[in-house]
């Protein structure tokens, strides 16, 4: 039993070291410094007349995909006055990187930046800022130490009897060899950079508008991934609507997954970036899904706000029903069928009036209406590209 009693302390005290060695993993969701404990953690110049303004975008899953364009329009819609003045770009441009460094659980890298652009872009109102609460992986990290501590206290206690009792005396067990201390690896954090193609493209075209809506989408691009370094490219895709046949929108999300590729290119060959990205090789392009999984409740809402209701009140709809031969087994648009499973309805766009030939009546309603509801769909369409980083750049 004594020698039993004299190795016991050994193991809440290995444990207790395992849990401190564990810290510098778990460094990205430390705590904040002791400067920062009594300022909760917050998306920097988010005051709470621009949080109104951007309504269900402001949170954190949906704010993370919003380009600057698409920003500036919502706060666009909404008031603002001496108290809480309109941000200017430079600083709602922000608020993407921001948010996905939190989504990404990189709190370390979230303080760093943020520090940066208090820097380049002066401090914020604290005083108006929108508080947010800490993330669960930082109560994670205060009961790792609590845990650690108490196993510490426990090894102690155990110790402290076998010294009293002698069980440790010469002839008892030898000494277990000190564990070596072994660096943390570097930590590779992930991140979605997501690009509006309504900003960039026609409505169903896979090419730019102008090529001054490329060059603004290219250097948007070329100047956020100018904050990292390490970078490795690991997929890219595309979404659309589901208006239309699903091999066409599959075929149009595919090229214009394409074309971000292309333009991922152009920005990794310019000198600015040189030695930013660990890897220059880009990953071949797999077939596009269409719409998102996932976005089915977007295409729910619009189409019973601008087809169901439409439809009730005057006849007046904005989309057609899709041909037999293009439907592949969907309910037809006309049915008016809203469902829990992933299936879309097959509906198309509405027929445009050739030049010279006699408008229908109502046709200038529905053309309105289909307005409205492409813009409702908007947050479908987007292509993205996903990517690691080692940290952040230094210039």
């Amino acid at each position: 039993m004594h020698p039993i009693l004299c190795a016991i302390w050994m193991i809440p005290l290995g444990a207790a070291l395992m849990a401190l060695l564990a810290w510098p993993f778990s460094r990205r969701s430390a705590r904040p410094p002791a400067a920062d404990v009594q300022n909760p953690l917050r998306i920097l110049y988010l005051d709470p007349r621009s949080f109104a303004a951007l309504g269900s975008c402001a949170k954190l899953e949906r704010l993370r995909r919003l380009t600057p364009d698409c920003i500036g329009e919502l706060l666009s819609r909404s008031p603002f006055d001496d108290k809480f003045p309109r941000p200017s770009k430079d600083r709602y441009s922000t608020w993407p990187i921001q948010a996905n460094l939190w989504c990404a659980g990189d709190l370390h890298g979230l303080r760093q930046y943020q520090k940066k652009l208090t820097l380049d872009l002066g401090p914020d109102d604290a005083s108006s800022a929108i508080s947010l609460p800490l993330p669960a992986a930082e109560r994670r990290f205060r009961s790792l130490l609590l845990c650690a501590l108490a196993l510490t206290l426990l090894a102690f206690l155990f110790w402290l009897i076998a010294r009293l009792t002698g069980a440790c005396q010469e002839g008892g067990p030898a000494a277990l060899p000190a564990r070596p201390v072994v660096p943390p690896c570097p930590v590779i954090k992930k991140i979605t950079y997501n690009l509006q193609t309504d900003t960039l493209f026609d409505f169903n075209t896979h090419e730019s508008v102008t090529d001054e809506h490329f060059k603004k989408s290219k250097d948007h691009l070329a100047n956020y991934l100018s904050a990292f370094d390490g970078i490795q490219i690991k997929s890219i895709n595309a979404h659309t609507d589901p208006i239309g046949a699903t091999d066409a929108n599959k075929d149009l999300a595919t090229r214009r997954a394409g074309f971000l590729r292309d333009m991922l290119q152009q920005v990794m060959a310019t000198p600015s970036h040189e030695g930013q990205f660990a890897d220059v090789t880009l990953p071949e392009l797999t077939e596009s899904s269409g719409p998102a999984p996932g976005d089915k409740r977007i295409w729910d809402a619009c189409y019973e706000k601008f087809y169901l209701l439409a439809r009730k009140k005057d006849g007046l709809v904005p989309l057609d029903d899709l041909s037999l031969n293009k439907r592949q087994g969907r309910p037809a648009c006309s049915a008016g069928l809203i469902s829990d499973s992933d299936e879309y309805a097959a509906c198309a766009r509405i027929t445009v009036p050739k030049a010279g030939t006699k408008i229908r009546p109502g046709y200038p309603t529905r053309a309105e209406r289909f307005r409205e509801l492409t813009s409702c769909l908007a947050p479908m369409r987007y292509a993205y590209f996903e990517f690691t980083f080692t940290g952040l750049h230094k210039k």
